[in-house]
Parts: C-alpha cells; structure tokens; sequence
C-alpha cells in the first residue's frame, strides 16, 4: 500500500464560470499564466481543461511538490496580476476543490 501522507503532491482544480463571450479569452489568459509555471520548479501540474457540455466552463488543475512549492507559486510577482485579470474575466469565485495528487500521467500538447 502507498503512503500517501509523503508521497503525495499540494493540488488544486478551480473551476470558473466565463463571462458571456470571454471563455476563449479566459482560456488564453490561463494558458500564458501557465508559461509562467515553467520556470517553478515546484509546480509539477498546470493543466487548463474546457467541458464540452458547459461552454463558460473552465477548469485549472494544479499540483505542486510542497506546500512551500504553492506558496512560493502564490508568491511570484506575476501571480495578483493573473488572479486579477482572471477576475475580470469570470462570474464569481471559482469552485475550489483541495487536492492531493498520487500519481498519473503528465499531459503536453
């Protein structure tokens, strides 16, 4: 059986419901921030997902190898400038699920 309390990783999927007309903008904006997160070591996951059936859904998941690796994430100089035009962006809070990851595959397109 896995120890899952030392081999597991910080993780976050947020869920944001575009304004009318700006999924594709929203989209944009998630993915430039993801260029951000290739330079942090610490962030293992930025994956930004649609859904089909929901056309101002949108879905970013994360995942990080410490809890100091998403604080450090949450502490760069580019992160309030990205909440704040996700913001602009979106209606409301995005619902927030905590998260430990255990494993899986990465995804690169």
């Amino acid at each position: 059986m896995m120890n899952t309390s030392t081999s597991a990783r910080v993780g976050i999927q947020l869920t944001f419901k575009a304004k009318s007309g700006q999924r594709d903008a929203l989209v944009a904006h998630l993915l430039h921030a993801a260029s951000f997160a290739e330079n942090e070591p610490g962030t293992e996951l930025f994956m930004v997902s649609i859904h089909p059936a929901e056309p101002n859904s949108v879905t970013l998941t994360e995942a990080y190898r410490s809890a100091e690796d998403k604080t450090i994430h949450e502490s760069a100089a580019h992160y309030a400038a990205i909440r704040s035009k996700t913001a602009e962006l979106t209606e409301g809070a995005p619902a927030v699920v905590p998260m430990l990851a255990i494993g899986g595959k990465a995804l690169t397109i």
